[in-house]
């Protein structure tokens, strides 16, 4: 995807696979020059196909962000991951075919421009996790929340969305977990996962549910969610809890390895 040490240059050459010159008089401009009123909008196989490499690329990044275990080279990163998504997710013109994407080629379920804010969440949980500053917790609550606009009121998506505001209400805001509404939005990624997600965002989900559950005394629920992460992930379903507890002692030890100090809101992205 993209060349990072050539931002620039990459993101014209994104446009221009995005929006190909057409047989227009040779003194009018291309397509990537219209705005966006004045060009046929309805999302294509290709367009879509652009749209979920510049995703995948994205959150490729961000997975190596995460497991990065010197602080040093995390915050590196980072930066890098900030280029890219201040390039590519706040171009006015990829924003805009992406919000009229909310199927793939095949007619499953794909909330393009919720997907990207989702995106843009987990970028500022990455940030706080790395600065320690708690203004990032209200610009991925923001982003979120953002993501759970955009997506169709029936979709995967949003219910993803508003699990994770939920638990981020409950840890960082002392809200507690509405828990009929937390099961209803579990329920419905549960259901949908073969056209929406996969089993990943189910079993992530499930996890979640189960925590919540647990955390609320609903010691039946959790352990039915339980059994359900062991029957679908096996021998992953270890993963999620050990991941839980591991996740805050590796970014504090990451954040004592630093030897720079981050520039205060250097994460923000402005559109």
């Amino acid at each position: 995807m993209a060349n990072v040490f050539d931002l620039e240059k990459e993101r014209t050459r994104f446009l221009n696979m995005l929006f190909p010159k057409r047989a227009l008089p040779t003194d009018g401009p291309s397509i990537s020059e219209m705005p966006i009123e004045t060009v046929g909008v309805e999302p294509t196989n290709e367009l879509f196909n652009h749209l979920a490499d510049l995703r995948i690329y994205a959150n490729l990044m961000l997975s190596v962000f995460a497991t990065e275990p010197d602080g040093n080279a995390a915050l590196a990163q980072l930066r890098t991951l900030k280029q890219v998504m201040q390039t590519y997710y706040y171009d006015p013109k990829i924003w805009g075919r992406a919000q009229l994407i909310k199927r793939d080629p095949e007619l499953n379920e794909y909330e393009m421009a919720a997907a990207m804010c989702f995106d843009e969440a987990k970028f500022m949980a990455h940030a706080h996790s790395i600065t320690g500053d708690p203004g990032y917790i209200y610009l991925e609550k923001a982003s979120l929340e953002e993501s759970r606009d955009l997506a169709s009121e029936d979709s995967s998506q949003r219910a993803l969305a508003c699990m994770v505001i939920a638990i981020i209400n409950r840890k960082h805001f002392a809200k507690p977990v509405d828990i009929p509404d937390f099961k209803l939005q579990y329920e419905a990624v549960s259901n949908l996962w073969e056209h929406a997600g996969g089993k990943d965002r189910k079993n992530a989900a499930t996890w979640m549910y189960t925590r919540e559950m647990w955390l609320a005394g609903k010691y039946p629920e959790a352990v039915i969610g339980a059994m359900k992460l062991i029957w679908n992930a096996k021998i992953k379903s270890v993963y999620y809890p050990l991941k839980e507890i591991a996740v805050p002692f590796f970014q504090e030890k990451r954040r004592q390895s630093l030897t720079e100090t981050p520039i205060s809101g250097e994460f923000i992205l402005i559109s």
